[in-house]
């Protein structure tokens, strides 16, 4: 009785182990052609990603073999389809896929074959920044008293017209003018200030150090406004004022941020206040003075 009862199941065990290796065996699997390793933002790719289907045997998988196949490409850390396209004859050729965040990426490619999910992966691919489109207040100037330097200096970055921060190419290194585009009342004064070059994300102060930069300078106060400017580049497209300083009071004043490549860009209106007056002790009291008679 035991041995009658233990080969059935001893049989059907050997069965159904050679079926899984054998439909193991049929498995088709994805080959991707997608030689890229640079890519710019917003931009479809230069050269588009071909997946063919290849059976075990590595020959290509057609519609007769395996039906209609459409292959889903994605980007897992975007969370993000990037696009469908069916397999015609066992190859999916794309067209304009891309990616618009900047950052390194991994494409992956999948297929759902006779009810199995198969899959592919792309190499690595390094989507830079497009073009400078305009520039963005990171941190608002704030804290100003007439004549000190603002408690909270201004950072200004270099954006494309996605929203990516313009980090490399030619754009990641503009000019950026700085300049009191309103101020009330409209009395003259001096605008001035360094510029820092840093990265918000990556601060060296070996290989970003801090600059001067030109600006003019008021011999004295006028009664006319004074477009005084403060000019500095930016590093990896973010811009690091350090000490800019109006000389001043003002109820509202607001700067402006300007380059070649991009329109003004303001950042929130200001009061500068006025600076806190000094006590100064015009004569020292007498050395004969006593207690409780005046001086």
């Amino acid at each position: 009785m035991r041995v009658g009862g233990f080969l059935p199941l001893f049989l059907f065990l050997l069965f159904a182990r050679v079926a899984l290796i054998s439909r193991a065996d049929d498995i088709p699997t994805l080959d991707v052609n997608f030689p890229l390793s640079t890519a710019t933002a917003g931009v479809p790719f230069t050269v588009q990603p071909i997946v063919t289907i290849l059976t075990p045997a590595r020959a290509i998988g057609t519609a007769d073999l395996y039906g209609n196949v459409d292959i889903i490409a994605s980007v897992s850390s975007l969370a993000q389809q990037l696009g469908t396209q069916r397999a015609v004859c066992g190859v999916s050729a794309f067209t304009n896929l891309g990616i618009i965040p900047s950052g390194l990426y991994v494409i992956s490619f999948n297929a759902t074959i006779l009810g199995i999910n198969v899959a592919n992966f792309s190499f690595p691919i390094n989507v830079v920044n497009s073009l400078p489109d305009h520039l963005v207040v990171r941190q608002q100037p704030r804290g100003a008293q007439s004549g000190l330097v603002f408690n909270q200096q201004p950072i200004i970055e270099v954006q494309d017209r996605w929203g990516n921060t313009v980090a490399v190419g030619s754009g990641s290194d503009l000019s950026i003018t700085a300049a009191v585009d309103q101020a009330t009342p409209p009395t003259g004064y001096r605008f001035c200030g360094t510029c820092s070059l840093t990265n918000l994300s990556t601060y060296n102060a070996t290989l970003n150090p801090t600059i001067n930069v030109s600006f003019p300078r008021l011999s004295a106060p006028t009664s006319n406004p004074v477009n005084a400017t403060v000019v500095a580049r930016s590093y990896r497209g973010v811009c690091r004022f350090i000490d800019l300083s109006v000389d001043r009071e003002a109820a509202s004043a607001t700067l402006a941020f300007t380059s070649s490549a991009t329109p003004k860009i303001s950042a929130a209106p200001i009061p500068i206040c006025d600076r806190p007056a000094l006590l100064l002790l015009a004569a020292p009291p007498s050395p004969a003075a006593r207690a409780l008679v005046p001086f």
